[in-house]
């Protein structure tokens, strides 16, 4: 993993960390799971995106009921499916404006 990579790494992990509101470490299974998503990712703030967006709705009931906070592996196939879409589309947006331009000229 490059440099880049592991400072993204290393701000997902303080990301969940904080969506968590619990600890000050993660368990060893999400982060392995952070980095295999992060090699999926074209994008590093495509993953971000993703995680911004489920986990509270992951977290949340857990946290209000006293109850422990569930794995990461629980938004495994939700990820995935996601970063999935969001290389389509960014896909489809290159090749709409390569397009466009052959268009005009």
């Amino acid at each position: 993993m490059d440099q880049d990579r592991k400072l993204y790494l290393q701000t997902l992990v303080q990301f969940v960390i904080s969506c968590r509101q619990q600890g000050h470490f993660l368990p060893y299974q999400d982060y392995q799971l952070l980095e295999e998503w992060l090699e999926l990712a074209h994008h590093p703030n495509d993953l971000l995106a993703i995680l911004d967006e489920q986990l509270p709705r992951l977290y949340r009931p857990c946290q209000k009921q006293g109850q422990p906070l569930p794995s990461l592996r629980s938004l495994q196939k939700l990820v995935k499916q996601s970063l999935s879409h969001h290389e389509k589309r960014r896909y489809s947006a290159v090749n709409s404006n390569i397009t466009a331009a052959d268009a005009e000229a």
